[in-house]
């Protein structure tokens, strides 16, 4: 199974097949694939980049134990996006400044109507804020925000409406509005991580879970080892009493 992202972006070739890959260097590889996003979702939602780190690592071991459930690479994408939302809402997130919002580019260059713009989307309702955020950061469509938001895909439309509407309102008009969701969108491509931390950290969660793995099925051969001891001496005492 080739694990490539699908997402609004188009499809691009891969260097390396999971079908044929060893499991460790497969589970590496789709990691690679949708860390990235996965972190741009987690800090994006949250506001903050430490509630990233916190949840990330159970999510990504989870998604390599998912791995041999997935048909095909939709499957994976489907999976990544919508637990990573699911994961930020049971996270309690302390409010900060809204100069220090990783959306906020720092210095001031994006200018008040902007920072108002982020003040705004922050005070909305959760789903209100998931949809706008799915929907002009992550370029999600209503069917994938409805997806990863795990709500129909009317619920979603209407969640984008009541933002877009309630951010519409806080700028000054159109030609505002259109420039903030400008901005809102590279600083939500500036959250990608870079390669190599990417492939530092997934390689930690793979391998970790992996000599997890190993020692789980040596801890179950050490108890059925145990178990057939037991059994063989409950036996042996048996055959002794019978003779």
């Amino acid at each position: 199974m080739s694990i490539i992202p699908q997402g609004s972006s188009p499809l691009q070739r891969r260097t390396t097949d999971t079908a044929v890959a060893p499991p460790v260097a497969a589970a590496e590889a789709l990691l690679r694939e949708y860390y990235p996003m996965a972190y741009r979702v987690a800090v994006g939602l949250c506001g903050t980049r430490p509630a990233a780190w916190l949840l990330l690592p159970t999510l990504m071991r989870q998604g390599v134990l998912n791995l041999p459930r997935w048909r095909d690479n939709a499957d994976a994408h489907r999976w990544f996006i919508h637990h990573t939302v699911l994961a930020t809402r049971e996270l309690i997130v302390a409010g900060g400044s809204i100069e220090n919002d990783p959306l906020v580019p720092p210095g001031g260059v994006a200018g008040p109507g902007y920072v108002l713009f982020i003040d705004t989307l922050r005070g909305l309702n959760f789903q209100q804020r998931e949809a706008f955020l799915l929907h002009f950061g992550e370029e999600q469509d209503i069917r994938g925000t409805a997806v990863a938001m795990d709500c129909s895909t009317q619920a979603a439309r209407n969640h984008l409406a009541a933002a877009t509407t309630a951010l519409a309102r806080a700028v000054s008009g159109p030609a505002e509005f259109g420039a903030c969701v400008h901005n809102l969108h590279a600083a939500w491509l500036a959250l990608t991580p870079d390669m190599r931390d990417v492939v530092a950290n997934t390689r930690r969660i793979v391998h970790g879970e992996s000599w997890q793995r190993r020692w789980r099925l040596v801890r179950r051969a050490i108890l059925a080892i145990a178990a057939a001891t037991v059994m063989a001496m409950v036996a042996w005492f048996i055959i002794r009493r019978l003779r």
